[in-house]
């Protein structure tokens, strides 16, 4: 029975003591290449209340899901990041509602990082009906697709 105690107890200590670390986690941080890694945050206000964006990183490049948030706290872009430098992204308006999604990708060079549209892209109207697909290889426009029946008597587009 007094075994079987002091490993419960050296279980509770060591779980505690684990997240204890995880909590202590620094943010913002760059590794000894000078290259961002972990975790970056910012906020929009001083307090740290009002979100402004979560990254992660891995030797320097955007790695996992990095969400970007309006100023009103909103969601303004999600960013899930695969293998071979594939994102899939989405952007939002200000209340939080779906505009466009669609692929993308990122090279990674010296001097700089190229972002561009590849793949399918969906946008939005407010209704949240589909407005137009395009496709993009490269970054070049392909193919665009009109769904006029989803924008009714509308003359705003």
């Amino acid at each position: 029975m007094k075994r079987l105690f002091l490993g419960l107890l050296c279980i509770i200590f060591l779980t505690l003591s684990s997240e204890a670390q995880f909590w202590k986690r620094k943010l913002n941080q760059l590794d000894q290449n000078k290259k961002k890694t972990g975790v970056w945050k910012n906020y929009w206000d001083d307090k740290g209340k009002k979100k402004m964006y979560k990254y992660h990183y891995k030797d320097g490049k955007e790695v996992k899901v990095a969400k970007v948030y309006h100023p009103n706290g909103k969601r303004s872009n999600k960013f899930r990041y695969y293998k071979n430098d594939v994102v899939k992204v989405k952007y939002y308006d200000k209340n939080g509602k779906l505009t466009q999604k669609g692929w993308a990708r990122m090279e990674f060079s010296e001097k700089e990082i190229r972002y561009y549209y590849h793949g399918l892209w969906k946008f939005y109207l407010p209704n949240r009906k589909l407005d137009k697909s395009t496709f993009y290889l490269d970054g070049e426009l392909m193919k665009t697709k009109d769904h006029e029946k989803n924008k009714g008597h509308s003359k705003n587009k």
